[in-house]
């Protein structure tokens, strides 16, 4: 069963693994907590200059499931750069897009401009 605090623990992995600038929450479990969902789907945000950035999209979601390879429920992650988030804004012309629809409707975990320094 996914659980908050399932959620919370996979937000701080990546969050320790990867120092993503987001870290957001899409699909079934955002949208209706409550409701018994089989997977978890999250999109991570990093900045342009991370060591995942120039992996190719479909290259990055294998590197980052790696991170939960002995897990016991279902999980998609998509990794995007800043760069990559703007240039779909600045393409869209209205169109659906899923990344800009998951950026406007999802549920943010984890921001890093709004964390809190821990010192």
């Amino acid at each position: 069963m996914i659980t908050s605090s399932l959620i919370h623990a996979i937000k701080g992995r990546l969050v320790q693994n990867l120092d993503p600038l987001s870290v957001i929450l899409f699909g079934g479990l955002a949208k209706n907590p409550r409701e018994a969902c089989e997977k978890i789907e999250m999109l991570v945000v990093v900045n342009d200059s991370h060591v995942l950035s120039p992996v190719r999209p479909m290259n990055r979601i294998s590197i980052v499931l790696e991170l939960f390879r002995h897990r016991s429920f279902g999980m998609d992650v998509l990794v995007m750069t800043e760069r990559e988030i703007q240039s779909l804004r600045q393409k869209n012309e209205g169109e659906w897009n899923l990344i800009l629809e998951i950026m406007e409707e999802g549920k943010v975990l984890y921001d890093r401009a709004r964390e809190v320094p821990h010192y």
